[in-house]
This record gives C-alpha cells, structure tokens and sequence, in this order.
C-alpha cells in the first residue's frame, strides 16, 4: 500500500496573508540585507549628484536671466523711490563668489525634484503600506506648500519690506545702495523662512494624525498664538503697521488651516486608527 503523499494543505505550509504593517522592502521572515540598502542608497546619492550638477552648470550657463530675478525684487521696490538702489561689491571676490553661490543655490532649487524622488524612493523601502499611503500626499503637498510660502516672500514680502526700508533711510537722509552679498543672503534667508513657516499646517496634520496632539489641543492655546503672530509679525516686517497686519493675518489664516487638517486627519485616523481623543 502505498503511503498517501503530502499535500500543501497540511497545517503550516499555508501561505500569511500580507501584512500592511511589514515594510515593503520584505516580510518580517526575510529582512531586506543591508548590502542592498547600501547599494540602493548608492544609486540614489549618485544620481542626486549628477543631478546636481546637470543643474548648476544649467544655472551658470543661464546666469544672466538668474541675476535679473535676483534683482526683481528691488527692482519692484526701486519703482516706487525717487532713487533706485545699487548692489555693490566691496571685495575683491564678492562678484565670483556671488556667481558661485548663485549657480549653486539655483542647481539645487532645480535639482530639487530629483532629489525629492530620490529621497522619498529610499524611505519608501522601510516603510509600511498603511505609511505610505500616508506619507505620499504629506510628501507632495510639502513641496508645493513650500512653493507658495517662497512664492510669498518673493514676489509680496521682499519688495515691501525693501521699499519700506529704502524709504526709511531716504527720509533719514541716508544713501540706501546694498552690499551684493547681503542682499542675496537677505533674499534667499527670506524665502527660505516663508517656505518653512507654510509648512505649519503639515506639521499639525502630522502631530494629530499620530496621535500626539488631539485638535482640541491646538484650540486651547489661540489666543496666545494670535498674540504670537502680531509680534512675529512685527519682527518680520519693516516699521508699517499695514504689513504687519497683513503678515500677522496669513500667520494666523495658516495656524487655523492647520487645525482644519488636524481635525481631518485625526478622523480619518491615518495613523493611530480608533484611539481616543487627548489633550496631548
């Protein structure tokens, strides 16, 4: 008689079903090796800085039309004053260490997709399923809300705040020519600033969403945080009480979008899924 033969239907040799919570780059039997973490993160560094560079020699070749949105913002400013401020350059290599910088602060600013892809596709080998389809819309939106703070501050923030201080020291009696240097350091300082701060109401999203803080949390505090932005808004803006008005209502319009996104992603439990409301 013949022994019957085995069968996958024996107990154990079923097959787990997937788990969301396992990183994509294995399951939880099979680790993904360090080797090939190394080796991918090889791969994404490299091409980041072939990117890179791709990008900053594009700059250096287009360094005029650079150098004319550089100086749009005074220009925007100089419109409005009887007298247009001059850069000036007052050593010896401020002219080719600003074309450097330049060229390098505008590689990276072009680069920057690919340097985002890259980066989001090395995290994405650790994360889970649940993570990603979390993280991915907070990754995209980051951008864009850092593009349209740098967008602010370029196009509304930058000329306002230099007319008013070019008509502060004309009426002072003072020459107002800047330094090549300062106000390209003033500038890029500048944007990047306004970018981050456009990052409030991700950043509140992420802290209720995990479970950190609750919305009810980020309630308690308004009065001192509407205070809060009239005084950053005051240190932020030249001596006119209009710009600080301003400044101090897209401060607060942003802190209140923030508790509108943490309320939608407490919710919708992206992370913590079920848990009960805190206080943080």
């Amino acid at each position: 008689m013949r022994n019957p033969q085995p069968t996958n239907a024996e107990p154990g040799n079923e097959r787990a079903p997937a788990d969301e919570n396992v990183p994509s780059g294995g399951n939880s039997d099979s680790p993904r090796p360090l080797a090939a973490h190394l080796a991918e993160l090889r791969t994404r560094i490299v091409v980041s800085l072939v990117s890179t560079a791709i990008a900053t020699a594009a700059a250096w070749w287009q360094y005029p039309l650079l150098f004319r949105l550089v100086k749009r913002p005074l220009e925007a400013a100089a419109m409005r004053l009887p007298v247009e401020p001059v850069l000036q350059a007052w050593a010896p290599l401020e002219p080719f260490m600003f074309v450097l910088k330049l060229g390098i602060v505008s590689g990276l600013v072009l680069a920057s997709p690919v340097l985002l892809f890259e980066t989001w596709m090395f995290l994405r080998l650790g994360l889970t399923a649940r993570e990603k389809r979390v993280l991915a819309p907070i990754f995209a939106l980051g951008l864009l809300f850092f593009i349209a703070g740098a967008a602010a501050a370029y196009f509304w923030v930058a000329p306002t705040a230099l007319y008013y201080l070019a008509s502060f020291a004309a009426k002072s009696g003072i020459l107002y020519n800047l330094r090549l240097s300062e106000y390209t350091s003033f500038l890029i300082n500048l944007l990047l600033a306004f970018g981050i701060a456009f990052e409030l109401p991700l950043v509140m999203l992420g802290l209720s969403a995990s479970g950190i803080l609750a919305p009810t949390a980020f309630m308690r505090p308004i009065r001192y945080v509407i205070a809060g932005a009239f005084v950053i808004g005051a240190l932020l803006t030249p001596p006119d009480v209009v710009t600080q008005i301003i400044m101090a209502v897209m401060l607060i319009a942003l802190y209140f979008l923030g508790i509108l996104f943490a309320r939608i992603g407490y919710r919708a439990s992206l992370w913590g899924g079920g848990k009960k409301e805190t206080g943080g």
